[in-house]
């Protein structure tokens, strides 16, 4: 499942509360960011929920190492930020620029 638009991130942001507990050195292999806590939606199915908190986990991967992977596997070729800032490209390639990384 990757994230096609940024209402699917404001679910996942929803679901999730996650505070990394490895360094960047850590997640740049197996195993994933753990979440310290999570609020699930009730509606989603086991499969639906296990399925986006790996997306997210994936998402918070790519954040804790700049890997480009973890962004790719997170999200689709299609993902559109809306709130990106003037200049910055659509896509998995805005994502890229965090923090100067082009």
């Amino acid at each position: 499942m990757k994230l096609k638009s940024t209402w699917h991130w404001s679910i996942i942001c929803g679901l999730l509360s996650l505070a990394p507990t490895q360094t960047a050195a850590q997640a740049q292999g197996p195993p994933l960011p753990q979440p310290e806590s999570m609020t699930v939606d009730r509606s989603l199915s086991k499969a639906e929920a296990a399925q986006m908190i790996k997306t997210a986990r994936l998402f918070y991967a790519f954040w804790d190492t700049g890997n480009a992977e973890y962004a790719s596997a997170a999200v689709d070729k299609d993902f559109r930020d809306n709130t990106l800032p003037e200049g910055r490209p659509q896509g998995p390639k805005g994502l890229l620029y965090h923090e100067g990384r082009p």
